[in-house]
């Protein structure tokens, strides 16, 4: 009878024993599945947080783009462009020298045509001594013409200009080769824009181009990790044909003293542009 009693006894005791156990597991298991549910919402939240981030930049980088290309006329209007014809003037600050003409401050007469798919002409006139300096590239060959001289570029300048020629920015950010990352906003001159990295195909450097958020067009661009930091400046957009361009650039340096204007009296699109326009054997 007394081991019947122990035997009780230790019967129930086992039995709280188990009971406390149980509930002591209950408590852990909880303690547990709360800590891991937490970890659980935050790595969920983290994963969901990070994606509408990536997300959100990518929307937000492509919507300044069609923002931008819906500004300037659209895409179609804009792929149904064939050639851009632009007369103006150059001049340099009195304080600086150009180190692609080689000549000190004067005003240049400055003719650009550009015909797709890649060619390209650029010339300026020189007032002081009449001289014609020409950088062309005809669809194969890069030649320059640079005070009567004619040079006959390398197989690998040529190369990048056959990648790099395009008539306007739309180019480069329609190519699907375009690398294009959103920075955020950013104040310049007291004004909060919408920043874009851009890099295409063939660029040696990356770009930093500043959209107005109203107008949707860019006002300033600025090359990235460059040694020396300049600001172009677009100002003076007009109407060509339903198409929206800057007739103005100003380049600025770091410390926004001004370098150099460029102003175009003429910008023609569509125009009739004779291929020989593009070869060499016409400058002599």
């Amino acid at each position: 009878m007394a081991g019947d009693k122990i035997t009780f006894k230790l019967i129930v005791r086992s039995s709280m024993e188990e009971i406390g156990l149980l509930t002591e597991l209950q408590k852990r298991n909880h303690r547990f599945y709360k800590l891991k549910l937490s970890l659980d919402l935050r790595i969920v939240w983290l994963l969901m947080f990070t994606t509408i981030a990536v997300t959100s930049e990518a929307q937000t980088a492509k919507q300044i783009v069609t923002n931008y290309l819906q500004a300037i006329g659209g895409a179609d209007r804009w792929g149904r462009v064939t050639s851009k014809l632009e007369e103006g003037f150059f001049v340099k600050t009195p304080s600086k020298s150009s180190q692609l003409f080689n000549i000190e401050s004067d005003t240049l007469i400055v003719v650009m045509k550009h015909k797709r798919p890649n060619r390209y002409f650029h010339s300026s006139f020189d007032r002081i001594d009449s001289s014609y300096s020409i950088l062309c590239f005809n669809g194969e060959i890069f030649w320059t013409k640079i005070r009567g001289q004619l040079e006959i570029q390398s197989k690998e300048d040529s190369e990048y200009f056959k990648q790099v020629s395009m008539i306007g920015l739309a180019d480069v950010l329609l190519e699907s080769s375009t690398i294009i990352e959103y920075l955020g906003r950013e104040k310049l001159k007291g004004i909060e824009f919408h920043t874009l990295k851009v890099k295409r195909k063939g660029w040696l450097l990356s770009q930093k181009i500043y959209f107005d958020p109203i107008t949707g067009l860019p006002f300033c661009s600025t090359v990235i990790d460059s040694l020396t930091k300049r600001y172009t400046l677009f100002k003076d957009y007009r109407n060509i044909d339903g198409i929206i361009l800057h007739y103005s650039e100003e380049v600025y340096d770091e410390k926004w003293n001004l370098e150099s204007i460029a102003t175009f009296i003429k910008i023609e699109l569509n125009t009739t542009i004779p291929d020989n326009d593009f070869e060499a054997i016409n400058f002599k």
